[in-house]
């Protein structure tokens, strides 16, 4: 494997993504966050189907504070929702349910809402179809390229540009929904594949998608970060032999996500200047992944032991700390995942508040 390249060897440029107040504040103390209840995130009879694709969850967190994500309106279906303090909103979904993945400042969400329930007990609803949500919640179906029959709409930026992905005849393929158009992102080729596909889940400011193509090769499944600027697409490279995926992009360009190693390690990683570098993991969770990263260099996301339990992080100047240890701890939650974190530094992600699956927002104390 070759030697990676650990954050400090390269910490005087990743600064320059990091106020340096902020930096300063963490060599002294820790951010300290309070934690705002958003509600329940399971139905009472559905706490065997947590994690299926459309299952109630938390995805992204905007200005505002304002999250969204998925809960479970009755026995067979999560519907897409709005969080805030007061609870979940749910919004229009389609008959089969729905998720929204994403919001951006303007109060857009992108998500996806689906023509079919499961089939079977705690299965995936089927006919999902790329959405977007106005800030009053009118929902609008995006167009589909022809010969296309599904898809998601899952990255939303500030001008309510839309990534995510599309269903066609030869797999799945990333794309890009603008006010009136839609466009299948041409991903790069690799030789000696098959069933190549690609997934867009992050864009920028700057119009920048991130994503992971996907294939077989030698029977064995594989995958790698990609980036697409509009006019051409490039693949990211893992450190050598290992799989990869993407997660989001910052408006530095910076691509967070993990690298999967050839032991199943799952590490998390930031891709920057066509450079990778490996983020520490907590001592006792081996597996680390990064969910999502902030104009700021901020990055969240969760450790994993090996027996599955996890906990909601977060790396600052690439240090990881255990977000549990930086919030109350008489207010009776288990941090564990950490989905999303917005230029205020505000966290979205999800716990277990008294035996109860329930999203959270984590907000600086000073903020």
């Amino acid at each position: 494997m070759a030697q990676r390249i650990r954050l400090l060897a390269i910490c005087s440029a990743l600064a320059l993504l990091i106020p340096v107040s902020s930096a300063a504040q963490t060599e002294t103390a820790p951010v300290v966050y309070t934690v705002i209840d958003l509600g329940p995130l399971m139905h009472p009879d559905q706490e065997n189907c947590f994690g299926i694709a459309a299952g109630a969850t938390i995805n992204d967190v905007g200005v505002g504070n304002r999250a969204v994500g998925s809960v479970y309106q009755d026995e067979e279906r999560a519907v897409s929702a709005l969080f805030s303090a007061n609870g979940p909103r749910k919004m229009v979904s389609g008959e089969g349910g729905g998720v929204a993945y994403a919001v951006n400042g303007s109060g857009q969400i992108a998500g996806a809402v689906f023509t079919d329930l499961p089939e079977e007990p705690c299965g995936e609803p089927t006919g999902s179809q790329p959405a977007r949500w106005n800030a009053e919640f009118r929902i609008e179906l995006l167009e589909l390229p022809d010969g296309a029959t599904g898809g998601a709409a899952v990255a939303i930026n500030q001008n309510g540009v839309i990534a995510g992905w599309v269903e066609t005849g030869i797999g799945r393929r990333a794309a890009l929904w603008t006010e009136d158009s839609v466009t299948i992102i041409q991903h790069v080729s690799i030789d000696g594949t098959e069933n190549l596909e690609s997934m867009a889940v992050g864009i920028n400011d700057d119009g920048t998608v991130s994503g992971t193509l996907t294939w077989t090769q030698n029977r064995s499944f594989r995958s790698v970060p990609f980036v697409w600027d509009g006019v051409n697409a490039r693949y990211l490279e893992p450190f050598l032999g290992d799989d990869a995926y993407a997660t989001s992009i910052n408006n530095a360009g910076v691509v967070a996500g993990a690298v999967i190693e050839s032991d199943g390690i799952r590490q998390a990683a930031l891709w920057w200047r066509g450079q990778i570098v490996s983020l520490a993991p907590l001592s006792d969770r081996p597996n680390a992944i990064v969910t999502d990263i902030n104009n700021a260099g901020f990055a969240v996301g969760y450790g994993e032991r090996e027996d599955g339990l996890t906990r909601a992080m977060i790396w600052i100047a690439g240090s990881p700390t255990d977000l549990n240890d930086i919030t109350p701890q008489d207010a009776g939650w288990l941090l564990q995942m950490a989905v999303g974190i917005n230029d205020d530094g505000v966290i979205a992600g999800w716990g277990d508040l008294d035996g109860e699956r329930r999203a959270f927002l984590l907000v600086p104390a000073a903020g």
